[in-house]
């Protein structure tokens, strides 16, 4: 039995990377004509621009980490980011350093709270935080997550599903790191372009082509791997699935900062601001480099649907459910396809299991 894979993303390439070496006919249809998906990058006048926001690629699973090694080198970063708000800029995640900054900003004496920190772990809650000095804490909410979160969600904060909150840590250390539960922090040493052409080789990619509507039947006679937004299928009979989608804009400016990424939670609109370059060639203040910024927005059909939103979680399952009735030889994956909020380390994890289900169910 053939596979078609619809959509030429982290998650499609993964799967039919996976399954072209087991021996399966893989094909894949790709309704744009580059693949990359959300992870598009370009490089411009030498230049690597992330077309649709920073991606960091972080994973402490050994069989993530080998798989993406083997089709592109990855260089190890260290990541975090500068907070730029009310007058003052720190490092984020939040730790000692910001803390420092923070409490010399706010006329507290950081003494005694530095001084508890080392009795706490390294990664604490901002509820630890806020036990120690609740002014402190409390601005450190107030300025960093409730503003940062309702502009990103367009809901009240009570209102945003705790494990997008969660997905932030603090640090009681001075130490970078934006991901420190993780034991690696890379990016692609070329580009994420170069990745993906990699693991594409060999592989049939149909570009241009919109499949959506013939996936019910072409599952008759194929296995399918949905890696778009499953309502589409159904042609929305139960309503459309709200996704939160990103405004980016791309400006030539200087960057005087030693990290890719500036958080702006103070801004009417925008995030974030973001310079990946700066982990591929040496950048120079003096000169202009090419700067997206990020303007979060509701998912209209004519952008991109970047953000599954948690409370919708019943309607998804109720299309998704019906589909695989009809049609058992279809399968989602990634991000959009199984409508939940993954990180590239995830959506690949993912992607070896949907793997080991079509190999299990149809390899001979």
């Amino acid at each position: 039995m053939k596979v078609k894979i619809v959509g030429a993303g982290l998650s499609g390439l993964t799967v039919a990377r996976l399954l072209k070496d087991k021996g399966f006919d893989v094909e894949i249809y790709e309704k744009k004509d580059v693949i990359g998906g959300g992870c598009l990058d370009q490089v411009i006048d030498g230049k690597v621009v992330h077309t649709y926001g920073p991606h960091f690629f972080h994973t402490s699973n050994e069989e993530v980490w080998n798989f993406v090694n083997k089709y592109e080198k990855m260089k190890p970063i260290e990541c975090y980011i500068k907070v730029s708000v009310d007058g003052i800029e720190y490092e984020f995640p939040i730790n000692s350093t910001s803390i420092k900054t923070i409490c010399k900003h706010l006329n507290i004496d950081a003494s005694p709270i530095l001084e508890k920190l080392t009795t706490l772990p390294r990664i604490i809650t901002l509820q630890q935080l806020i036990e120690l000095d609740k002014t402190l804490g409390e601005w450190i909410w107030n300025n960093n997550f409730v503003n940062y979160s309702q502009k990103m969600w367009d809901l009240p904060v009570d209102k945003i599903d705790t494990s997008i909150i969660n997905r932030i840590k603090l640090l009681s250390t001075d130490e970078k790191n934006y991901f420190p539960w993780e034991k690696y922090v890379s990016v692609p040493e070329k580009s994420y372009e170069d990745l993906f052409k990699n693991m594409s080789k060999d592989i049939k990619i149909n570009f241009n082509s919109d499949i959506t509507e013939q996936v019910l039947s072409l599952s008759e006679d194929n296995v399918v791997v949905y890696t778009g937004s499953v309502d589409a299928i159904l042609d929305y009979k139960y309503g459309k699935l709200p996704y939160r989608s990103m405004k980016f804009e791309t400006k030539e400016e200087t960057w005087e900062y030693e990290t890719a990424v500036v958080n702006l939670p103070a801004h009417p609109t925008i995030t974030r601001k973001n310079n990946f370059n700066i982990y591929y060639n040496k950048v120079n203040p003096t000169e202009k480099e090419f700067v997206v910024y990020e303007q979060p927005c509701h998912y209209d059909g004519t952008n991109l649907p970047l953000y599954p939103l948690s409370a919708s979680e019943a309607l998804y399952n109720k299309y998704a459910t019906e589909i695989k009735e009809k049609c058992p030889n279809i399968y989602f994956a990634g991000r959009i396809g199984t409508y939940k909020y993954l990180d590239m380390d995830k959506i690949i994890t993912q992607a070896f299991q949907v793997v080991q289900e079509i190999s299990s169910k149809y390899q001979k």
